[in-house]
């Protein structure tokens, strides 16, 4: 039997985006994860093989992080020297080739956060017809002319916004790239990933001219993007190489959870008030104040009011904050997200794009708040607004009487779940088979 390897970037949600497709996948094909071996047990968990790695792909600014890792001493010297011996891409290369040998995959399907992978693969799939494709778990991250950043809030109807945000945009970039020169003696990022594609001879078929805010763009190879296209702008434009094939939800993900939500569960059974679902996924340390903030301003917003508060407290598990809690609040560390969906009223959520998914699969109306300045949040949360699936608002800034006013308004108007419904429907339509026929009509590299 023929063999798939997925290759998705180190979080949780890239490889439950990831579960679905290969669910389908896995009618005809041997499926293989591979990844940090942190994952390894959540993967096997899902029912799939995993091949464990000890190396992250290279041209991506993780030096600093490897070598913090690796407890050296000196991290300045050692990432600079990293970046001028090729150290990252050669761990990398040796790797993944014996990947290659071990598992014999005729497809590998690369997450696009970690796409500089197509450059190490390239001469070994050339010469053995391996297919290569790339697995987009969020919206076109291509900055174009006719739609605002995917990291920016600004929707597109607003023409002087989005060229301001596309100048920044390319400003920030020409400074980072700078910068990088200067502190790296002229190594920057692009320049690593330039010197790898020349050095395996890559094809200029596969170069692009395109910018994107957090991975490498690459012309002809395909790219399967988890979300149907009508959750995008209508203006965004697309490439031949680019297919939005649907949300693609594992919606039979076997979850985790801790103990204390069997007693949860038997409460929600029998629970007739509303349930509001708080969840931030995984929150980086600077962040951890404002999200605690926040969970504190709605923790007194529903004091007193006739609905059931379930928050996930995995954004705040950097520090242990005691909140005096009424009988309608209760905390977990890790949740089952798409149990909980499912009996929820309202879901109050960072804006990843899985927890976007899963939301329009339950049918519950979303109040976004984009944590993370750097990523998709913003640009997934301005869509929830423009097609009407819900409400934004800011973490830090928004006061309790804004936060009641907009949670009142979500679940007094059932307009925005009658659009989610109808969203839903559409996604529908991005059917199993119309993934397998454009899998299948992948070609080789050349």
């Amino acid at each position: 039997m023929r063999t798939v390897v997925f290759l998705p970037y180190h979080g949780i949600g890239h490889f439950n985006a990831c579960f679905k497709i290969a669910k389908v996948l896995q009618m005809e094909y041997n499926i293989v994860f591979a990844g940090l071996s942190l994952f390894e047990e959540y993967v096997e968990g899902q029912g799939f093989p995993y091949y464990s790695l000890q190396t992250v792909p290279f041209g991506l600014g993780l030096e600093p992080w490897l070598n913090t890792v690796q407890k050296k001493k000196n991290i300045y010297f050692h990432s600079l020297k990293d970046r001028w011996t090729g150290r990252l891409y050669k761990l990398r290369e040796i790797e993944l080739y014996r990947l290659m040998e071990e598992v014999k995959p005729q497809c590998i399907l690369i997450d696009y956060l970690q796409s500089t992978d197509v450059i190490v693969f390239y001469p070994h799939a050339k010469k053995n017809g391996i297919k290569i494709g790339l697995i987009q778990t969020m919206l076109p991250q291509i900055v174009r002319k006719n739609c605002p950043p995917i990291n920016s809030l600004i929707f597109p109807e607003n023409r002087k916004q989005i060229n301001k945000a596309r100048s920044w945009f390319y400003f920030i970039r020409f400074a980072k790239e700078l910068g990088d020169k200067i502190k790296f003696f002229g190594m920057s990022n692009s320049r690593m990933i330039q010197r790898r594609k020349r050095l395996n001879q890559m094809s200029d078929e596969y170069d692009s001219k395109e910018i994107t805010p957090y991975a490498i763009p690459f012309n002809n190879i395909d790219e399967f993007i988890l979300a149907p296209r009508e959750f995008d702008f209508p203006q965004n434009s697309k490439s031949t190489f680019e297919h939005y094939v649907g949300f693609m939800p594992d919606e039979k993900r076997n979850e985790v959870y801790d103990k204390p939500y069997k007693a949860i569960h038997r409460l929600l059974k029998t629970n007739r008030d509303h349930l509001i679902y708080c969840s931030f996924g995984t929150v980086k340390l600077e962040n951890t104040i404002a999200v605690e903030s926040f969970i504190g301003r709605l923790i007194n917003v529903v004091r007193n009011k006739p609905c059931f508060l379930l928050v996930s407290i995995t954004a705040t598990q950097h520090r242990t904050v005691n909140y005096e809690l009424p009988r309608n609040v209760l905390f977990l560390k890790t949740a089952p997200q798409l149990e909980i969906l499912s009996k929820a009223s309202l879901f109050i959520t960072h804006g990843g794009l899985n927890s976007i998914k899963e939301a329009v699969y339950a049918c519950v109306p979303m109040l976004v708040y984009p944590l993370n300045p750097k990523m998709d949040q913003k640009g997934n949360s301005t869509r929830v607004v423009f097609h009407q699936l819900g409400l934004r608002g800011n973490l830090r800034t928004d006061p309790e009487e804004l936060i009641e006013k907009k949670i009142d308004e979500l679940l007094g108007n059932p307009g925005y779940k009658q659009k989610i419904e109808e969203l839903k429907v559409i996604d529908r339509t991005y059917t199993s088979e119309k993934f397998k026929e454009l899998f299948d009509d992948m070609k080789p590299l050349s």
